[in-house]
């Protein structure tokens, strides 16, 4: 599994994902730092990641679009660094006992509230 990290989250969490032999990389990291959503959301496909964020609002609209993806993580609480990493490691041992994440949407309340709801139906142009 590949993972990426949005900007809008710790770039500790690429070395939370790394301790645990994850293949993982931050937006800013890649220079990517300041693009729109929607030309993450190509970079994000083309490059078969999950993507961990906490802007649901935006992702999961982009999301719904696709036929076919590798999985979004959306940490909901707005928390500090350290508080990230601990709901990323959460979501990390949730994810193990999944088996994959393709199509997925995966949401983090809390350590011990993660849920795994529908994403919202495509929108019609």
């Amino acid at each position: 599994m590949r993972i990426l990290i949005d900007e809008c989250l710790s770039q500790k969490l690429v070395a939370a994902a790394k301790m645990r032999d994850r293949d993982a990389t931050h937006v800013v990291f890649m220079g990517k730092k300041g693009w729109q959503d929607y030309n993450l959301m190509d970079l994000i496909l083309e490059g078969n990641y999950v993507f961990v964020t906490r802007n649901g609002k935006d992702f999961r609209k982009l999301y719904s679009q696709q036929p076919l993806h590798n999985g979004l993580v959306i940490l909901i609480p707005q928390l500090e660094p350290p508080d990230q990493v601990r709901l990323f490691e959460a979501a990390l041992d949730f994810i193990a006992t999944l088996g994959d994440t393709v199509n997925r949407l995966i949401e983090v309340h809390a350590e011990d509230d993660i849920r795994l709801p529908n994403l919202p139906p495509p929108e019609d142009d």
